[in-house]
């Protein structure tokens, strides 16, 4: 097992190989078992953590920008960890409220809920608008 200490994520021997290529000043690998730790580094560590690090690391991703698997080609995953962290593109803007880290007040939630509502209404009207015009168009088409 691998980590990058100044990211505060762990990671597998193969994105850790990519981490390395970012060089020292943007990601800091340390392998788990083999290297020294300070106190700093592993409070780091159980601060952080992949699951936290990824809430606030890919804050912004857009859906479409797909997460690299243990699948993904050299090329995708390199651009996909230079994205993440040299260029720092997904990261949360200064003053920009994600909505993945799941700290909306019970209001924000409540209209979120409301426009999902209205959103899914408005659908089943143009649906049932729809199925009425076709169903028009048949009985003119029977009539001729």
């Amino acid at each position: 097992r691998w980590a990058s200490i100044n990211w505060g994520v762990f990671l597998c021997l193969r994105c850790s190989g990519f981490h390395r290529n970012l060089g020292v000043h943007i990601s800091k690998v340390r392998s788990v078992n083999l290297d020294k730790w300070t106190l700093e580094q592993v409070m780091l560590m159980d601060q952080v953590g992949n699951a936290n690090g990824a809430k606030l690391y890919e804050a912004r991703r857009p859906r479409a920008f797909k997460k690299p698997t243990e699948h993904t080609n050299d090329r995708d995953m390199e651009t996909y960890i230079r994205a993440k962290y040299e260029h720092k593109a997904f990261f949360p803007k200064p003053g920009d409220e994600s909505d993945r880290d799941g700290d909306e007040s019970p209001q924000e939630k409540k209209k979120k809920r409301r426009r999902r509502r209205r959103r899914r209404r408005r659908k089943k009207k143009r649906r049932r608008r729809r199925r009425r015009r076709r169903k028009k168009k048949r009985r003119r088409r029977r009539r001729r």
